[in-house]
Parts: structure tokens; C-alpha cells; sequence
């Protein structure tokens, strides 16, 4: 298969896994995905599925938090809000 066609059992794109040497040549790669917008290219940390678990726990925080201009990231799965961790919605 080819990487530029969709997968016709799934209707999604392959998914390409790269490691880099370096933590700078990944934070240059996601600083640099706001130009794949507007085309079928995505770029995001390839997260474990505990990961995946506690983000997905802390989403409606996330979401609040935003909201209320605070200044509000991910790494990894930890949710930060104004440079403090958050591990759960009651946090």
C-alpha cells in the first residue's frame, strides 16, 4: 500500500510511527504541523493507552480551563494548568 492512499476496508490513511534522535527535531516536527492544515496529513505524539485513558479522564477539565483563559497544555497524557499538573477531574 502506499502511504498516500486511503485504506479502502477502513477508509483511514496508514499511520507512520518515527522516532527522532533528538527532543528538538520533535518539538520543531509539532510546532510545524499548523502547516499541514487544510490537508489529509495529521501529526500527533503517539500516546500509550494509559495515556490515552487519563487524557481522555481529564478532557472536560481541559476544556473548562481553556475556557477560562488559563494557560492550559498536554505532555503526554498529564494535563497542565498554568504550569501545575492535573491527574484527574477532581484535582
Amino acid at each position: 500500500m502506499s502511504l498516500g492512499r486511503l485504506d479502502k476496508a477502513t477508509d483511514k490513511a496508514p499511520v507512520v510511527i518515527i522516532m527522532l534522535a533528538l527532543v528538538h527535531d520533535k518539538l520543531t516536527m509539532l510546532r510545524a504541523r499548523k502547516g499541514l492544515r487544510g490537508t489529509q496529513v495529521g501529526l500527533d505524539e503517539d500516546l500509550t493507552l494509559a495515556q490515552h485513558a487519563q487524557k481522555r479522564a481529564t478532557w472536560a477539565t481541559f476544556k473548562e480551563a481553556k475556557e477560562a483563559g488559563e494557560r492550559v497544555y498536554w505532555h503526554g497524557g498529564d494535563l497542565y494548568i498554568n504550569h501545575k499538573v492535573v491527574n484527574s477531574p477532581t484535582t
